[in-house]
């Protein structure tokens, strides 16, 4: 016979959510950076296979053309 007569509660996780919290921005100008949309992100990932983020975040500036670190949290 069980010892208890109520049943078991069954565990559900909670979902994973991510959050920005730090929005990378341009250390030359100041600029903000924008996250990039479902359409951008998948033709990312198709000129670059082994790119494997969840996120990508874009300039809205020109400076990473002529400098190599740029971006900064």
């Amino acid at each position: 016979m069980p010892k208890n007569k109520k049943p078991r509660k069954k565990y559900t996780p909670k979902p994973k959510v991510k959050v920005i919290e730090k929005m990378p921005y341009c250390k030359i100008c100041n600029t903000d950076t924008r996250l990039a949309t479902n359409y951008e992100l998948m033709d990312f990932k198709a000129h670059d296979p082994s790119f494997n983020l969840p996120m990508l975040f874009l300039p809205q500036c020109d400076c990473w053309e002529q400098h190599d670190e740029w971006m900064e949290l």
